[in-house]
């Protein structure tokens, strides 16, 4: 087949069109005079461009993003121009840059003549939507775009045509300014900070969104950057906590303690208007609330209760017992479960066990720490995945009703279906374990998204009146990742959403109507089982309430600290050092 990827009438009215490999030349009748061939198998075509000077180039993205120049008259390519492969898309140049690209945040322009690129504006720091339908730079420097979007209202889409313009920041109001750092972009926080910085007439949110260091060979460019502004004193009012060491940072007392402001916040209401489970795992062991966090979702393990009994929390010794009682043959999880993954499900889901927040004291040379690698070497070192996920073998519930697989995992989010769908086809003999040699219950409370304040932020209360909007039930119920919300009244709707029957009208049923199932749940993966699942009961409601109240370790990921643990247990696994001395050699690094 052929496929036109893009067509382009050059200024000299050569025809020309593109499929991935080629780009062919047709003059004015039609007829086909001449053909380029990419030669270079890394990069696709992805389009024709405009350069500032009228000439047409062609777009090829791959390993690298590449302009090449067209000659349209003698059909040759010619210069080249490199740019990063975090552009989103390319726009025409005019009277200052050769073309702009997207970054998703930031309009870059290219200059040709030194190679060059600069940052001309930061969409979400010009009030303005990423979302475009075009971008028109003009030659006297302003840009028009026509913007689409919804923002966080989750309301009706709308357009904008917007003009950009240069103006003197001395001449727009007097507002104070908070800086916001993030090491990656967070489009549901960008967009609450349009609607904040468009509705505030007293403060101003400015993204500083480090990812924007990344490069294809360093993709922690901006973290290491962003750890470096802080440790030098350069550090943002607030900060976006993902993939950050937040606990180290407030050890280092740079971090505001929030509990302060969230029960000043009549307005919420408190700390009494969140879940208490969800606050507590958001805290301190002292009672501190160093990151405010939006939803959650429970990491868990379960089996059969008539096999594992029905208490939450099992030891690395218990499962083996457990495991030792199966048929010849039966595993523990999963079958594309291996060594490292499940260690690193460990360290993730156990740190918070291993290292004292306070204190920083660690303890990676403890027993625990040991046991948790010698438990992991009972996994396989890989996996076998072509074709994974179409055998029966590789369905959970299958296995564990033929009594060849002990645990799996689930993961509760807002529709609950992975406890619903094990609940209904195990009759209800379903009991969490959570991850064997796991801390408390062996469950983990992984939360999305989050920010936090610096003790030395400008305006505290200004800045919370930008992080508490995440606290308000319009926000809560957008429900943006589809976890669980963290305030209460919103939570218990949920639940009491998923426990109300629903019903259509029929006349031949009892009281003239009948109850229809929320969803439908699919087993197996061979001639796949139908299940319908109604209303929640109370018994469901009960077990995923003491799930969640029972669930006392948060999903903890420190970059730095994550990175030398792996580094240093590749040689275990390997079988080339001991559990002990891979314990001290990482206890002596951090």
């Amino acid at each position: 087949y052929f496929y036109v990827t893009d067509m382009k009438v050059a200024a000299n009215g050569k025809i020309l069109l593109a499929d991935e490999s080629n780009i062919y030349f047709f003059e004015s009748d039609l007829l086909l005079s001449a053909q380029l061939h990419n030669d270079d198998e890394n990069r696709y075509f992805s389009g024709f461009k405009t350069m500032s000077d009228g000439s047409t180039a062609a777009l090829y993205q791959g390993q690298t993003n590449t302009i090449v120049v067209i000659d349209t008259e003698k059909a040759k390519f010619g210069k080249e121009y490199a740019f990063p492969t975090s552009s989103w898309e390319t726009f025409p140049g005019n009277s200052e840059y050769d073309f702009f690209y997207n970054t998703g945040t930031v309009l870059m322009g290219y200059k040709a003549a030194t190679n060059s690129s600069e940052a001309v504006l930061s969409w979400v720091n010009s009030d303005v939507d990423n979302n475009f339908s075009f971008v028109l730079p003009m030659d006297d420097g302003r840009i028009i775009c026509c913007s689409s979007g919804c923002g966080s209202t989750g309301e009706e889409e709308d357009f904008s045509l917007i003009v950009l313009k240069r103006v003197l920041k001395s001449s727009l109001p007097e507002r104070t300014i908070l800086s916001y750092a993030t090491v990656v972009t967070d489009y549901s926080i960008n967009a609450e900070i349009l609607n904040f910085n468009r509705e505030s007439t007293s403060h101003r949110i400015e993204v500083l969104d480090y990812s924007e260091f990344n490069t294809q060979n360093d993709r922690n460019a901006g973290y290491t950057r962003l750890m470096t502004d802080i440790t030098s004193g350069k550090i943002p009012d607030i900060l976006n906590i993902n993939f950050l060491p937040i606990e180290t940072l407030a050890k280092k007392g740079l971090i505001e303690d929030l509990m302060p402001l969230l029960e000043a916040d009549t307005k919420i209401g408190g700390s009494a208007a969140l879940l208490p489970a969800a606050l507590s795992a958001m805290q301190s062991h002292d009672g501190k609330l160093y990151s405010l966090r939006f939803s959650f979702s429970i990491w868990t393990a379960y089996g059969i209760s008539d096999i594992v009994g029905e208490k939450s929390g099992m030891s690395f010794e218990e499962a083996k017992a457990l495991l030792a009682q199966l048929p010849k043959g039966a595993r523990l999880f999963d079958r594309a479960m291996t060594k490292t993954e499940y260690f690193r499900m460990l360290c993730n889901i156990g740190l918070s066990g291993l290292v004292n927040l306070q204190t920083g004291e660690c303890r990676f040379d403890s027993p625990e720490f040991m046991k948790m690698l010698e438990f992991s070497s009972f996994f396989p070192e890989s996996v076998d995945r072509g074709g994974y996920g179409f055998s029966k073998e590789d369905d959970p519930l299958i296995m564990l009703t033929e009594k060849k697989q002990l645990l799996t995992m689930a993961y509760i989010s807002s529709d609950f279906y992975d406890f619903r769908r094990a609940y209904e086809f195990l009759d209800g003999k379903l009991s969490f374990t959570g991850f064997p040699g796991g801390v408390g219950n062996g469950s983990a409370m992984y939360f999305n998204s989050g920010l936090a304040i610096t003790t030395t932020c400008r305006d505290k209360a200004g800045a919370w009146n930008f992080i508490g909007r995440f606290l308000s039930p319009k926000l809560q119920e957008r429900n943006q990742y589809g976890d669980l919300p963290v305030l209460r009244s919103v939570f218990d709707a949920l639940m009491k959403e998923q426990m109300t029957p629903e019903y259509r009208e029929d006349p031949n049923a009892e009281g003239g109507k009948v109850e229809v199932p929320k969803t439908i749940a699919s087993i197996g993966r061979q001639n796949p089982v139908q299940i319908p699942l109604y209303a929640m009961s109370q018994a469901e409601y009960d077990i995923i309430m003491e799930l969640i109240n029972g669930t006392t370790s948060t999903h903890m990921f420190d970059q730095q600290l994550t990175a030398i643990i792996m580094e240093e247990v590749g040689a275990y696994f390997a079988g080339t050092r001991s559990a002990e001395d891979t314990a001290k050699m990482i206890q002596n690094r951090v």
